[in-house]
């Protein structure tokens, strides 16, 4: 019996599944492998339908929160029929807002008010002529995610 912390995460280690466990005590019979910094590795004994290495796998895929806030906050802007025909308008070059506004047959506070939520989450960009202000897509992702948009749409 070896004591070791009860946090489940999975990980590959050494070409073996091992599960890490942190936070309370918990009495496990199994086989120790060191790991760094003094936390015990848990090797799993037995595995027969998969079920701890899907997890395993799943658990190392899943990106950071912070990643996923603003993944999900981009797709959010996506969802909205207005934001998207600004987006797709903007993926042929720089417009000014009239000219968003003629495209998207919307007033011009609405376009503003859209643009601005935009630029809050970087998928735009704006520059200042004067008094004009010309907007373009931020990158080429964004593009990207407009043409897959599109396609998986049309099919």
């Amino acid at each position: 019996m070896i004591t070791v912390l009860a946090y489940e995460q999975m990980h590959i280690y050494d070409e073996k599944l091992v599960e890490i466990r942190m936070d309370k005590e918990q009495q496990v019979n199994a086989q120790s492998t060191s790991f760094a910094e003094g936390v015990e590795a848990v090797s799993l004994m037995s595995d027969p339908d998969g079920q701890v290495r899907k997890k395993a796998s799943a658990l190392e895929g899943l990106p950071s929160d912070e990643i996923i806030y603003k993944a999900t906050r981009i797709f959010s802007a996506l969802a909205d029929s207005t934001r998207f025909k600004i987006l797709t308008s903007l993926a042929s070059g720089e417009l000014c807002v009239f000219d968003l506004q003629e495209l998207c047959g919307v007033s011009q506070s609405a376009v503003s008010h859209q643009l601005r939520l935009l630029r809050d989450i970087d998928l735009v960009r704006a520059r200042r002529e004067g008094q004009h202000a010309y907007y373009r897509l931020s990158d080429d992702h964004i593009t990207s995610m407009l043409k897959f948009g599109i396609d998986h749409a049309s099919e």
